[in-house]
């Protein structure tokens, strides 16, 4: 569960799914969409998806897998994240790691509900220099602290 000295309650609160609803997120912030920063990854991967990732590490965030069968992992450098997309619809949602014992996350604003809120343009960013400690590092201080909840039918 989310560390118990966080706010139980954030000003925004977002939730989206991947097209088909097996994989479930709710993102909580503080900042409104307008204000929130994006990101967009300079790798493949990103660009084929067209990804604009954000994160707020004094927010928290919920991914549900309601189909684990259809959840799908993928990752360019072992040991650095996973992104969770939808095997069965193709969605990326998020990507998540667990680093020191948290899980943190960064999520797609595309698989949101109000993802056209998100008006801010996307700061290309280029990780293919980081070392696997470094991009840890990084993630543990800006990601957003998550909950994955596997749901079994």
């Amino acid at each position: 569960m989310i560390t118990s000295g966080m706010p139980r309650r954030f000003p925004h609160v977002y939730r989206g799914r991947c097209f088909c609803g097996s994989i479930r997120v709710s993102f909580e912030a503080h900042t409104p969409p307008r204000a929130t920063p994006l990101r967009s990854c300079t790798c493949t991967f990103c660009l084929k998806h067209g990804a604009r990732n954000t994160s707020d590490p004094e927010g928290r965030a919920r991914l549900e897998i309601r189909r684990p069968g259809r959840l799908s992992r993928f990752d360019f450098r072992p040991q650095t994240g996973g992104r969770l997309l939808c095997g069965f619809c193709g969605a990326y949602v998020a990507t998540a790691r667990c680093i020191g014992g948290r899980w943190l996350a960064t999520i797609n604003v595309n698989a949101l509900d109000r993802t056209q809120e998100f008006t801010q343009r996307p700061r290309l960013m280029d990780y293919s220099g980081e070392s696997a400690a470094e991009t840890r590092a990084r993630r543990a201080a800006k990601w957003t602290p998550a909950e994955i909840v596997l749901r079994k039918r």
